[in-house]
């Protein structure tokens, strides 16, 4: 995805809707924006919404309130509501100057959370303002990527201004502390326990007794199954330390 620049017909204030092709013909049939709507809302695995400038969610498809929301989220139940509605007050308040900067500006933006145990890449681009306080309007785009190779690559600043959220959100890893978090992304990394006790000043034996912990907590028995939910959160080192909502 590359930075583009969007032209809307809109005339009208824009209604929220649960429905694609409703959504589509709103932003202008034709439009780079509607067109980029159609292309990725069936994607597997991938959100796909309108924000309105108000904060408020205009249009959300399925995997947008299973990702963010829960499993059994219907997007009926968001669409038209405003985002401090539904999600905690602190993931709101840090994306607000993001919002406002990206409609004053045009200027894309990606940004990287880890939600419910996955990581995700969410792109932000603003649609043109019209004369409504509904509007502009932020067409998002969220995917998991579990991937290293995807996610340095995604991640690169020659496209999208990108920003770390400072918050995360766990599941099955709140049972976990921050040095447990610390070992299980170098884990994750495929990193042996000597590696990672170098890395964060630890003994070997230190490292062995946290690795025990974590098997313990998750509840996993060998290696793999380690790994496999490190890099589904695309876990850092950097991300144990980042204030839990």
């Amino acid at each position: 995805m590359q930075r583009s620049a969007y032209v809307s017909l809109m005339p009208q204030p824009f209604v929220p809707t649960t429905c694609v092709d409703e959504a589509a013909r709103q932003l202008g049939a034709g439009t780079l924006g509607a067109t980029l709507l159609r292309a990725v809302v069936h994607e597997p695995a991938t959100g796909v919404g309108l924000v309105s400038g108000a904060l408020r969610l205009c249009y959300g498809n399925k995997q947008l309130a299973r990702i963010f929301i829960g499993a059994d989220a219907d997007p009926k139940d968001f669409v038209g509501r405003n985002t401090g509605e539904f999600l905690p007050e602190a993931w709101v308040r840090e994306r607000l100057p993001l919002y406002a900067h990206a409609f004053a500006t045009g200027t894309p933006f990606l940004m990287r959370v880890i939600w419910n145990d996955h990581q995700h890449f969410t792109w932000h681009y603003p649609l043109p303002a019209h004369d409504d306080h509904e509007n502009p309007l932020l067409l998002i785009i969220t995917r998991r990527i579990s991937s290293d190779a995807e996610a340095n690559e995604l991640a690169s600043p020659d496209s999208f201004d990108v920003h770390d959220a400072r918050f995360v959100r766990f599941l099955r890893l709140d049972v976990l502390t921050p040095r447990e978090l610390e070992v299980l992304s170098l884990l994750g990394h495929g990193f042996s326990a000597g590696e990672v006790g170098a890395k964060l000043g630890l003994s070997e034996k230190s490292v062995d007794n946290h690795r025990s912990a974590i098997y313990a907590k998750l509840n996993v028995t060998d290696r793999a199954s380690v790994i496999s939910i490190a890099r589904r959160a695309g876990l850092t080192v950097a991300d144990a330390a980042r204030p839990r909502i």
